[in-house]
């Protein structure tokens, strides 16, 4: 399953957060060092405009939303997201707070 694969390999995420197992194909995480670094994550993320990822509100914490539901998504698609996550987190990581 996809949503798996995207939430164990985010897992290994140093400073990444990464919510409860999905149940269909929503994976939830969000950057421990928080909200503010969150936002910055998912704009970050996006500006690759290579993979998307939107932004809710969970538990009153800022928490990005991987959604894989598209039937031509592959493993390589989700490893690209994950990728680009990783890169994210570093460059936000990297920042000055």
């Amino acid at each position: 399953d996809l949503a798996e694969h995207a939430h164990e390999r985010l897992s290994s995420i140093p400073g990444l957060d990464v919510l409860e197992r999905p149940e269909l194909s929503i994976v939830t995480f969000r950057v421990r060092a928080g909200d503010d670094a969150s936002r910055a994550l998912v704009r970050e993320i996006n500006a690759t405009r290579s993979v998307f990822c939107s932004s809710t509100i969970l538990d009153g914490r800022v928490t990005l939303r991987a959604c894989i539901l598209a039937v031509r998504t592959r493993r390589r698609h989700v490893d690209r997201l994950v990728d680009a996550v990783r890169n994210a987190v570093a460059e936000v990581s990297a920042r000055p707070v």
